[in-house]
């Protein structure tokens, strides 16, 4: 009986991710985490957004990236530049880069 409700907490219990600045981010690569900090927009011609953190462009030690099939979702992402966000998912590398791909704007919390 003991072992029973044991297993019920364990499965009832929500699972948090764990949050980090954007240059400790970089040690979590593979980690489904949160990564918070003031964030600078940009949003080329091409139709993506990059929201870095910790910096701008490819000095940025974190990226949130929203691809251009996903973008029209963040259509209000300009109005986040200089705020403080909590961005989630999973945290990856691309040609150097840590960055969490964004695929929906619940991924993105505004502080």
């Amino acid at each position: 009986m003991k072992t029973l409700i044991a297993a019920a907490l364990l499965f009832a219990t929500p699972a948090f991710a764990a949050t980090y600045t954007p240059t400790e981010a970089a040690r979590h690569v593979g980690e489904t985490a949160t990564v918070a900090g003031v964030v600078s927009i940009y949003a080329p011609q091409s139709g993506v957004i990059f929201i870095d953190m910790g910096g701008a462009g490819r000095t940025a030690p974190f990226s949130g990236f929203v691809n251009k099939e996903n973008a029209a979702k963040f259509s209000g992402a300009a109005a986040w530049n200089g705020k403080p966000l909590e961005i989630t998912g999973k945290i990856e590398l691309y040609q150097g880069k840590v960055e969490i791909v964004l695929t929906d704007p619940s991924q993105v919390v505004v502080k």
